[in-house]
């Protein structure tokens, strides 16, 4: 064993504490506002209190409802909260998942196990997803081995109805609709495709990871929003991240079933186990973290819809100004008007490309997200981004000059990504040596791809290095 990871002797408190403040210096600063990607935040003082209310329960496991009936309690009235706010019914049922991708898996697999009992013939299960879907469906469905059929979009980037409809067959057992979509924050037509799953038989799930806790909100403070929720008949399910625009802590993300008729496959039991008369378990690990679980009851509690619908009233002013704002770059376009709070956009004047506005904005200081199909630059705006978004459009129109002024800038171009090139490059980062690409080669997204090769990187890194090379 390396002693330098595993020394004989053990560290005091304040040494490991300084260690691990040291380590986070490698991480993005999304404290000072800089970070537009994926960054949920609503006050310091909140934050602060997420972290006691987590580290309360820290070393509990909710799991053992017998044993912890506080975060039995906990999780029965944050999902009864989370019924109510999405428009269900005293039969809604649900749980607290540790993400999005569990409570999918959870998901996928109760409509697959149902499918198996009561369409005994259907062998190999299809899910019809968006283009725009979250990469967490594939995934799931790679696990759990169903097939997963893609709907074109419409040219406003919602899932075309006439596609998914296509896409039916006796093989069917789920369709996915997005409230919104992660790439350009749209809501699919979700009380279409709530029909169509009517018509068919066949269940929708509604993906509202993102939007959860703004459409409810925004509805009520009277903005134009999609119908998303349990008031469309054909809606048999919702995934909801609480500790996105819920404001708990990370880790926390709702499952809502319309009834225990469907959830009731979710669970997994063993009776005849040599280390007990029964085994239970409700998510995916045999463990589940007390902490997030409290922390989602405790925002709620915390917030209440006055405090919901503030938060999201500043999100919304924040958002419209930000779009008018970038309305006055001729040179920028946004793809689309946005539902809520995510939006991208990209250069419509042929002497900037997108790629190097994203590197003039790296250099900078912002942690740019990039998206390709088509090629932009995304953002997810947050109530700490109030003090940030002035200098980021004054950025913006510099970057946009100094790239027009030397059209050299426009040939350091961000590549399409192949998806086995980056999980050569994802193996080397989990391998033994924790390899991160090569840091001595002339690239300047390197920092953006090591921070995000989970998300949009993972369609490729060694095209990139071939093009800087010159070799593309």
């Amino acid at each position: 064993m390396n002693s330098s990871f595993f020394s004989k002797q053990g560290l005091s408190s304040q040494e490991v504490f300084t260690l691990m403040s040291q380590a986070r210096k490698l991480d993005v600063n999304r404290a000072e506002g800089y970070d537009l990607s994926r960054t949920y935040f609503e006050s310091t003082d909140h934050n602060d209190f997420m972290n006691k209310t987590h580290a309360l329960f820290s070393a509990e496991d909710a799991e053992n409802p017998w044993d912890y009936k506080s975060l039995r309690k906990f999780e029965h009235e944050t999902v009864r909260m989370c019924a109510e706010i999405f428009h269900g019914d005293r039969s809604v049922v649900g749980s607290i998942t540790s993400h999005e991708t569990e409570a999918l898996l959870l998901m996928l697999k109760a409509y697959r196990d149902k499918t198996r009992k009561s369409r005994p013939w259907v062998k190999k299960p299809e899910m019809i997803i968006p283009e725009s879907a979250h990469p967490a469906f594939v995934k799931v469905a790679e696990i759990l081995d169903v097939k997963v059929m893609r709907a074109n979009l419409e040219s406003d980037f919602r899932v075309s109805t006439q596609a998914v409809k296509k896409l039916i067959s006796r093989n069917t057992i789920l369709i996915v609709g997005s409230a919104p979509q992660y790439p350009q924050g749209v809501v699919d037509p979700i009380a279409q495709l709530g029909e169509m799953a009517i018509k068919f038989g066949v269940p929708l799930h509604v993906d509202a990871s993102v939007g959860g806790f703004i459409i409810p909100f925004m509805e009520k403070l009277g903005a134009p929003v999609p119908a998303f929720d349990f008031r469309i008949p054909g809606v048999m399910s919702i995934s909801a991240d609480i500790h996105k625009y819920g404001y708990s802590s990370l880790g926390a993300s709702v499952l809502l079933f319309r009834s225990m008729n469907i959830m009731k496959y979710q669970l997994f039991a063993q009776t005849d186990w040599k280390g007990g008369s029964v085994y239970t378990s409700v998510g995916l690990s045999g463990v589940r973290a007390g902490g997030p679980i409290a922390s989602a009851w405790a925002a709620m509690k915390k917030f209440g819809e006055s405090g919901y619908l503030e938060s999201t009233q500043k999100l919304l002013i924040l958002r419209d100004q930000f779009l008018k704002d970038l309305a006055k770059i001729p040179e920028i376009k946004l793809l689309a008007l946005p539902d809520l709070t995510l939006l991208s956009f990209c250069s419509q004047d042929s002497r900037v490309t997108t790629s190097a506005l994203g590197s003039l904005m790296e250099k900078k200081g912002w942690n740019v997200e990039r998206q390709n199909h088509p090629d932009s630059l995304h953002l997810t705006l947050s109530l700490l981004h109030e003090k940030t978004l002035k200098r980021y459009l004054e950025d913006l129109r510099h970057s946009v000059k100094e790239i027009k002024e030397d059209q050299s800038l426009n040939q350091k171009n961000h590549f399409s990504v192949y998806k086995s090139s980056v999980i050569s490059q994802m193996e080397k980062i989990y391998g033994p040596e924790n390899l991160y690409p090569d840091e001595s080669l002339e690239v300047e997204n390197w920092i953006d791809f090591a921070q995000k090769f989970g998300h949009q990187a993972l369609d490729i890194w060694d095209k990139v290095k071939l093009g800087i090379r010159g070799k593309a």
